[in-house]
């Protein structure tokens, strides 16, 4: 089963998500602290992570730039954010983008394509 991995300051939003994808049949963790997730990515293997750009301490475009310097990691990365995909930084190093507020069957389809082979 595949493995995601959702970091999201706003509560309603993580659990949201955490609740689309669960249900669609991945296994899902949440952190609400992007200052926890690289300690977590070490323990664990997961397949996407997704992040939201804007929370207090490391951004989402802070976690990008770390997650893509670790070595040999295959992991997958996505943006969930209320800010328009023109205005994101990274776009191109992102494997997903969800624009906030999502529609959970577009979500799911979109995360299905990415890691279902």
């Amino acid at each position: 089963m595949k493995k995601i991995l959702i970091v999201d300051d706003n509560f309603d939003d993580l659990k949201a998500l955490e609740t689309v994808l669960a249900q669609g049949g991945f296994v899902v963790g949440g952190v609400s602290k992007a200052d926890r997730v690289i300690n977590l990515l070490d323990e664990v293997h997961y397949d996407l992570v997704i992040l939201d750009i804007n929370m207090p301490s490391l951004s989402g475009y802070d976690l990008i730039k770390i997650l893509k310097e670790k070595p040999s990691r295959e992991l997958k990365i996505g943006f969930v954010t209320i800010t328009p995909k023109k205005h994101v930084e990274h776009i191109e190093q992102l494997d997903l983008f969800i624009q906030k507020p999502f529609d959970a069957q577009e979500v799911l389809k979109q995360v299905k394509e990415l890691l279902v082979e």
